[in-house]
Parts: structure tokens; C-alpha cells; sequence
């Protein structure tokens, strides 16, 4: 069975000329999509350029770290810290042992005759404890104990 023409000769080829007689895209600097809307070639390229440019912009930020941009950081870390602080994995090996007001209205104020801070190492050892550090200076001999 022959091909059909619609009279123009004997199956006519897709010339790739459209019904305005151009190419594939109307104007100069512009490129045909799929759906047949000419868009110009340079409009993806600004849209690189400015993502690039933010991008940047971000890093040189971070890089020189002004007042302003640490102090949204370091907010924004406390902010998130107090809505989901992070869990402890387990048993720590390490125990901090605080003097709070309580110990301080027991056994009066700070500092504490040598006598007691031995007797709190002496339960610190008890309880498994390797090692203890003290976060105080005891620079002058002690004049409180009732050794002396």
C-alpha cells in the first residue's frame, strides 16, 4: 500500500522549519523546550549564578564570623538545646560532685575544714570512684580543722 501525501510529492520529510519559516526557535538566543514556549539560554545560568552567590555569600559569613552572625548562632544552639537536650548514652564514667546551698547549710560556709573534704574523698574512694578533682584552691594551710 502506498504512503499517503498530502499532495506535496511522495512522502515529504520534516524539514525541521516551522509554519513561521524559522528553525527551532523564533528569535535569536533562545532555545525551544518541549512544550514549544521559546525561553533564552542565559535564563538557567542566572539561576546558577545566584544560588552560587548565596551560596558564597553563606560561607564568607561563616568564614569571618561577625558579633552578629556568632550571636544568632549561639542562640539558636541554646534555643535548641533546651527543647530536645541531648540524652545520655548510657553510664558515664564521669560524676560531678557539687557543694550546693544544702551542703553549705550543713556544714557551714566554704571553706570547709580539711577534715570534711577528707571525709568526702574518703566516700568518694568507697563508692568506686578513680579518681576526684577538686575545683578549688586550698593555697594556706588549714586553720579550721580540729587538729590545730
Amino acid at each position: 500500500m502506498p504512503a499517503k501525501t498530502d499532495g506535496g510529492g511522495a512522502g515529504k520529510r520534516d524539514s525541521g522549519k516551522h509554519e513561521n519559516g524559522g528553525r527551532d526557535s523564533d528569535r535569536r538566543g533562545t532555545k525551544r523546550t518541549r512544550r514549544g514556549r521559546n525561553r533564552p539560554w542565559w535564563k538557567p545560568s542566572i539561576a546558577a549564578l545566584i544560588a552560587f552567590a548565596v551560596l558564597a555569600g553563606g560561607l564568607l559569613l561563616r568564614y569571618v564570623d561577625p558579633w552578629f552572625v556568632e550571636m544568632v548562632r549561639v542562640r539558636a544552639f541554646d534555643a535548641y538545646n533546651r527543647m530536645e537536650p541531648r540524652q545520655p548514652q548510657g553510664e558515664s564514667p564521669v560524676v560531678i560532685v557539687d557543694i550546693d546551698e544544702k551542703s553549705l547549710s550543713q556544714l557551714g560556709q566554704w571553706p570547709w575544714p580539711r577534715t570534711v573534704v577528707a571525709d568526702l574523698i574518703a566516700a568518694l574512694r568507697d563508692q568506686g570512684a578513680a579518681v576526684v578533682g577538686f575545683d578549688a584552691i586550698f593555697a594556706e594551710p588549714d586553720r579550721t580543722s580540729p587538729q590545730r
